[in-house]
């Protein structure tokens, strides 16, 4: 099976024109996107021409990308040569040095998060990139995401390439994110790292996937079709504990799942491109909260325990004093509360029906209300 005719195919995709600085606005949708980062408490170091993160048997990461709904597992980090300088803007293009490309995957999916590395003056350099040329860390573990840049507006695209399984080609999708404002880190250090490794060099895909020959987009109404840009927005900081997950209500989707249609053979089925972001089914249902009018089915409730419970109360104390006035005083002697007594007798009746029927008379009330409540 090999890619379809229209989309994109290959790997990376070039442009070839200037990308104008109103074009990106025009095509602005943000994807469903959240990135947990692993810890790292030793020293970053190439292993031959990749550097050791992730896992490159794919048996597990620490750092894990989610992008609508679909969870993906880092498999390498690798620091070469310049894919995506046509995404950049004219004035830092020509300072990209080589590119940092994170590589991801689940189950045949595959994603790559791309940020160009950009030469320039800047007064933070990357804590990771610093352990990585200077052979240690600064004192305390570090995180992969330092690897990014301070603006994190991303473009956004998904191509087909091939891959070969069982000597058979099959096609696999590969979204795309690459980090338009790229990394900026000084050009004499950039240029000692390299050093290390000798070259930077071409990117390596992989489980056999093929780059291909990259489409090349010629003008605005192929770029709109074909790309998003967004803005990645990361879950607040979970204090290095990895089992410890804090999301952005906007990493989920709420989707409809109907049992008939979507569990078969033991097996869950959701369509992700489909349903509404979580932080707008929450912000729906609260401001339903504050809109609505009227006791609640849950005020109802309370209203009627706590009707029962002082009912119930009333009663007890009756009860009581009905049990005192019989043990009160000696058989030969007339009853001292016998009045108490007749009272209870000829109350009592009387007392249940009145409860009974203001219970009645409540729930309608409160019913009525619910049902229809009072205009604003």
């Amino acid at each position: 099976m090999s890619c379809p005719e229209t989309g994109l195919k290959g790997f990376p995709i070039k442009i070839g024109f200037p990308i104008p600085s109103t074009l990106n606005p025009s095509i602005a949708e943000d994807l469903i996107l959240d990135i947990q980062w692993g810890i790292k408490s030793v020293a970053p170091r190439f292993s031959g021409s990749q550097l050791e993160e992730g896992d490159a048997n794919n048996t597990g990461s620490q750092t894990s990308l989610r992008i609508q709904g679909t969870q993906y597992y880092l498999r390498s980090v690798q620091l070469c040569q310049p894919l995506h300088t046509s995404f950049l803007e004219p004035s830092i293009k020509d300072s990209c040095r080589a590119e940092l490309v994170f590589v991801f995957s689940s189950s045949g999916a595959y994603a790559t998060l791309c940020v160009p590395l950009l030469a320039g003056s800047t007064t933070e350099p990357s804590k990771y990139l610093e352990a990585l040329r200077q052979d240690m860390l600064p004192g305390k573990p570090i995180s992969l995401n330092t690897l990014l840049p301070n603006d994190l507006h991303y473009i956004h695209y998904t191509t087909c390439l091939t891959q070969i399984q069982s000597q058979q080609t099959v096609a696999r999708n590969l979204r795309v994110l690459v980090f338009t404002a790229g990394l900026i880190y000084p050009d004499a250090s950039i240029t000692e790292i390299k050093r290390k490794i000798g070259s930077f060099p071409s990117i390596v895909l992989p489980d056999t996937l093929q780059p291909g020959t990259p489409k090349n987009i010629g003008s605005d109404t192929d770029y709109k079709g074909f790309f998003r840009y967004g803005l990645y927005t990361p879950s607040k900081s979970n204090s290095g504990d990895s089992r410890i997950r804090i999301d952005s209500t906007d990493a989920y989707k709420c989707v409809p799942l109907l049992p008939d249609q979507n569990v078969k053979d033991g097996q869950i089925k959701v369509d992700t491109e489909n349903g509404e972001l979580l932080s707008q089914v929450l912000k729906e249902n609260d401001d339903q909260a504050a809109s609505a009018s009227g006791p609640t089915p849950a005020d109802v409730e309370k209203l009627i325990a706590i009707f029962f419970g002082i009912s119930l109360g009333i009663f007890i104390l009756i009860i009581l004093a009905y049990v005192i006035s019989l043990y009160t005083g000696t058989s030969t002697e007339k009853h001292p509360w016998l009045f108490l007594e007749m009272k209870i007798k000829e109350t009592t009746p009387t007392y249940f029906i009145a409860m009974l029927v203001g219970i009645i008379g409540f729930v309608i009330g409160l019913l009525v209300q619910y049902i229809f409540p009072p205009k604003k």
